[in-house]
């Protein structure tokens, strides 16, 4: 499921823009934009594609009544030559697929941006501007607006050098905003840069909008010093879809630059806070020489990953207090088609999402406090059966083996930016993808493998033994008499599948480690308590598992069955090295949802055979409780708990003799927490407070620099890497080299808990 946001569930449906139209006033107001569309269109301030939607008119409405400003040219849809609640409602009109034509006065196109430095260095009294549309709690943030600088309109040589004479000059208003007019044509050769003392700002200019802020220097920076390095690269090979994309990705990043007070300072926070892995994909890009492998045509994807959300509804009268939150686990195995401009479509999305819910909430009193109500505990379990039909993303690849998914869909509708990688052939590739939707209610993490598809397989052609690495997360929900029990838990483990080419099977034991972060609790009606709250870890040895079956179908789909009954649907690269297989199970008080990704087994392999550059993509579970006391009378207890759904980009290098060196990666996470409290009297009956639930995104840095590892492979493609601890940790890479495979990866202490799977790829030769 390729979609970074299904939008069956969290996207606004036309037969409802009204409800949207109010949601957007009341969850998240719509960013402010400048007076020209970004496409130029009538009617379209805040939208980009072929026709205005609800955000449009909403933005007609606020210019209206002057919370906006908007030039007539754009929002002036009725030609009068004033902007009214008339033209927001023709706006809508239009959205919504009723007859009703837009027509506006002509626009000279003007390039327009804002000025944005770090909190310490801009203006006294300039409050900081607030994150960008989408970035869902992390993001920039402390950047605040400056006046009086000079920004000028730069052309560039084919390797960044500024050309003479300057194009243009303006100096930034109050607000930081400047412009030149007529707007120039967008292009990679073609910058604003603000003269500042230490280190200038600029920004590519990508269309009638920019933004000139640390952010944007990162780009061009990077970009620059690649071309420069590179005889064979020029900046025209940089596309403005990549820049854009690339910028995206960048001010996702969670940066505070409130107490940053150097524009040196705050480009080098962005490359600590993101471990140089967005500046290395920008060169990347910047020196892709149209060589690579293009990741068209027809792949599998399988798709597995978890949903957080909650939706807290406050006391009315005498009502309730209602307070929901959820955890979802799924998984998906979709067909995608990739044409050769990146285009992607996704004719079905099949697969199972778990569901576990917890509702809790208080009753008002008239005196003291609240009176807290117990959670009660659901679990739901859906059959995914979806055809999102029109293209859904765009899919762009570089040389060396970066991936970026750009959704047709923006950001301020919860949809995001995704990194990735392409294994070296161009058959295999893993892109994690993080999203949130408007108002910081619901998201999710997915990790999509892409595996081409194939012509002429049959059971014979996949015999031999893998190895495996199974990732599975599971909710569980279960109400007696006298107490609620809900559970979030993860695995990760390795076993063998051994297949004989006439579509029978075996799986080896399975050992591993799960992590489950469980509560326990009064029900609902009985007298307010807090949750007995256990995170926990334990081993898993389970015995080998014959007698299963296996059907291979010529195009690579995979199916594992035990009987009539289907354990795991996936399917294999073209040279069945590689194979991924999403798994699901419902057991009426759980609903578990698993991937499992499998490397042949070769034989004469050697240290020789790990050698180059990967590109590592990690995504797991991360579980945290903790307990602070309080003291009767005088401070509250204090439970905390979250669930966190994580993934991460990065790169490591194996120099093909026992030497592993990883390089720093950035990690991004979601994470649903919850806290809650019971003050303790000793004379009066004690007082729960019900959860204070909340919903955030936040970048991690993996780590400060480069660390050195040994590994050693032996002769069937087991990797150990530094064997000298303890026995070290245990992988696998494929027969060919290109992709390298790790259970187990995270942290461990008695109040975190995380398990995971490492994947890398080899950059393409």
């Amino acid at each position: 499921m390729i979609e970074l946001i299904e939008a069956r569930d969290w996207q606004c449906r036309v037969a409802a823009v009204a409800i949207c139209l109010i949601a957007a006033t009341l969850m998240t107001a719509t960013p402010p934009s400048p007076a020209w569309a970004a496409n130029g269109d009538c009617g379209q301030p805040s939208s980009t594609g072929a026709a205005p939607k609800a955000s449009d008119a909403l933005f007609i409405l606020k210019t209206a009544v002057s919370s906006e400003t908007c030039d007539l040219c754009v929002c002036d849809v009725t030609n009068d030559g004033k902007i009214t609640a008339s033209d927001a409602l023709k706006t809508l009109k239009v959205a919504v697929g009723q007859n009703a034509t837009l027509a506006c006065p002509a626009c000279t196109p003007h390039l327009s941006g804002k000025l944005l430095v770090p909190g310490k260095y801009g203006m006294s009294g300039q409050q900081p501007a607030a994150a960008p549309a989408g970035s869902s709690g992390s993001g920039f943030r402390g950047l605040v607006p400056t006046n009086g600088v000079t920004v000028e309109l730069v052309a560039l040589d084919a390797d960044g050098n500024p050309e003479a004479p300057v194009l243009g000059s303006t100096v930034t208003g109050l607000d930081g905003s400047f412009s030149f007019t007529p707007a120039p044509t967008p292009g990679s050769q073609l910058i604003v840069r603000a003269n500042l003392p230490g280190r200038d700002l600029r920004a590519f200019v990508t269309g009638n909008a920019v933004v000139l802020d640390p952010g944007s220097e990162t780009i061009v920076a990077a970009a620059i010093e690649a071309v420069s390095a590179d005889n064979n690269s020029t900046l025209a090979q940089l596309t403005l879809a990549e820049i854009d994309a690339l910028s995206a990705l960048v001010r996702k990043s969670d940066v505070d630059f409130s107490q940053i007070s150097t524009t040196g300072d705050a480009v080098l926070a962005i490359d600590t806070a993101t471990g140089g892995v967005y500046a290395e994909m920008t060169a990347d890009f910047a020196t892709g020489s149209g060589a690579a492998p293009a990741p068209a045509g027809n792949f599998h994807t399988v798709a597995f990953g978890g949903r957080l959300s909650f939706a807290f509804s406050p006391a009315q009268g005498q009502t309730p207090s209602q307070n929901v939150r959820a955890v979802e686990v799924l998984a998906t195995s979709d067909p995608i088609s990739i044409a050769g401009n990146g285009s992607v479509t996704q004719p079905t999305s099949t697969g199972r999402d778990h569901v576990l819910t917890e509702t809790s909430g208080s009753v008002p009193q008239q005196s003291g406090p609240d009176l807290a109500i117990n959670a009660s505990a659901a679990l739901v379990t859906e059959d995914i059966n979806d055809t999102p039909g029109d293209p859904s993303a765009i899919v762009l690849s570089a040389n060396h083996g970066s991936l970026l998914l750009v959704p047709n869909t923006p950001a301020s509708e919860g949809n995001e930016v995704a990194g990735g990688a392409l294994a070296d052939g161009s058959a295999f590739a893993v892109i994690p993808s993080l999203s949130i939707a408007p108002g910081q209610s619901e998201g999710g993490s997915d990790a999509d493998f892409a595996l081409r598809k194939s012509e002429g397989l049959t059971n014979a052609s996949l015999s031999g033994t893998w190895s495996v690495v199974v990732l599975r997360f599971a909710v569980e929900a279960t109400t007696d008499a006298t107490n609620v029990h809900r559970a979030v838990t993860g695995r990760s483990s390795s076993n063998t599948i051994t297949f004989d080419g006439a579509g029978h099977l075996s799986m080896g034991g399975e050992t591993g480690v799960e992590i489950s972060l469980s509560k326990d609790g009064a029900l609902p009606a009985a007298p307010p308590a807090a949750p007995f709250v256990v995170l926990s870890e334990s081993q898993i040895d389970k015995p080998a598992q014959n007698n299963l079956d296996y059907t291979l179908a010529a195009d690579g789909t995979l199916t594992l069955k035990s009987g009539s009954d289907v354990l795991a649907l996936g399917a294999v690269t073209p040279d069945r090295n590689v194979l991924v297989l999403r798994g699901d199970d419902a057991s009426g008080d759980s609903g578990k949802s698993s991937i499992l990704v499998g490397l042949k087994r070769g034989s004469g392999l050697s240290n020789s055979t790990g050698h180059g550059t990967y590109r590592s993509v990690q995504f797991g579970l991360h579980l945290e409780a903790n307990f602070q006391p309080g003291t009767p009378d005088v401070s509250p207890d204090v439970s905390y708990r979250a669930v966190a759904v994580t993934h991460s980009l990065g790169t490591l290098d194996l120099d093909g003799a026992g030497t592993a060196s990883v390089h720093r990666g950035v990690g991004r996470r979601l994470v649903l927490s919850e806290t809650s409290s019971v003050q303790k009297s000793n004379s009066n009956a004690d007082v729960v407070s019900d959860a204070d639930v909340n919903l955030s995104t936040n970048t991690d840095l993996d780590s400060s620099g480069t660390e050195t590892h040994t590994y050693s492979v032996a002769s069937n493609g087991v990797v150990t890497i530094d064997a000298a601890d303890n026995g070290g940790m245990q992988g696998y890479i494929s027969p060919d080299g290109r992709v390298f495979l790790l259970p187990n990866v995270g942290s461990d202490s008695s109040d975190q808990k995380e398990i995971g799977m490492l994947i890398t790829l080899r950059e393409p030769q």
